[in-house]
């Protein structure tokens, strides 16, 4: 639906600025995940979580790792990964964390807990 790849180098391009880059990686490895370069995105997820030190930045490192690993098809971890994201941003203090997964039949799939 969106230029997945455009996205991929605006994110960069903003990371390079930024002070704290993880959540431009963030994105970035979102883009790349949706263009379907699952090498590219994986790369960028570790680049991401070297330097995420916040809780909301670590959740939003475990959701960026849920939509890689479901977009793999590899749904115990996407599963995993998204309890991480929600556990984390609970623990930042936030009253509402909603991940979102593809399963294996392109639906979405929420995930909701309230703190």
């Amino acid at each position: 639906r969106g230029d997945h790849t455009a996205t991929v180098e605006h994110a960069l391009a903003a990371a390079a600025l930024a002070a704290e880059p993880s959540e431009n990686l963030g994105i970035a490895a979102l883009g790349a995940t949706y263009a379907g370069d699952l090498g590219r995105a994986r790369a960028l997820h570790r680049r991401m979580a070297a330097t995420a030190e916040s809780l909301t930045l670590r959740a939003f490192t475990a959701y960026v790792g849920g939509e890689i690993d479901g977009a793999a098809g590899e749904w115990e971890r996407a599963k995993d990964q998204y309890g991480r994201a929600i556990d984390l941003a609970t623990a930042s203090g936030a009253t509402r964390a909603t991940a979102r997964s593809s399963n294996k039949n392109r639906h979405r799939t929420n995930i909701r807990k309230f703190a």
